[in-house]
């Protein structure tokens, strides 16, 4: 499957980057993979089929989001035939609507000082130079 940004295709299937960092794969009126740089958010509104988890599939290889989704499909309406798994960063899971895969770990650039870190920092102030043997 051939994935582009912003266009409709015969199959219903269409891309938009929203103005909010996620980038959405949409199905028809399912948004099947909406995905930023932090996380993956997976929904199959429902219909278990062929192609819900072609696109999901599809739009993972385009992007290179790292995910696959396989299980049993039907090819028509919401028949499950079994569970959808979901293999993400060498772990599978099932699958559930709404699902949500960590890309990266948000870090704080900031972060407190902890109380070791204070005592480190005065020690060192503390040591100087001149008080040390030589």
């Amino acid at each position: 499957m051939a994935i582009r940004d912003d266009r409709v295709y015969k199959t219903g299937t269409k891309i938009i980057k929203g103005e909010d960092g996620y980038t959405r794969v949409i199905y028809h009126d399912t948004v099947v993979v909406a995905f930023n740089d932090n996380e993956i958010i997976l929904n199959n509104g429902g219909y278990q089929t062929v192609t819900s988890k072609a696109r999901m599939n599809g739009a993972s290889n385009q992007f290179d989001l790292g995910f696959r989704v396989d299980g049993s499909t039907s090819t028509y309406k919401r028949e499950a035939l079994g569970p959808w798994k979901v293999t993400f960063k060498g772990k599978t899971v099932e699958f559930a609507n709404n699902m949500k895969l960590v890309r990266k770990v948000k870090r704080n650039r900031n972060p407190k000082p902890t109380l070791a870190d204070k005592s480190e920092v005065k020690m060192r102030e503390w040591v100087s130079p001149r008080w040390t043997e030589g």
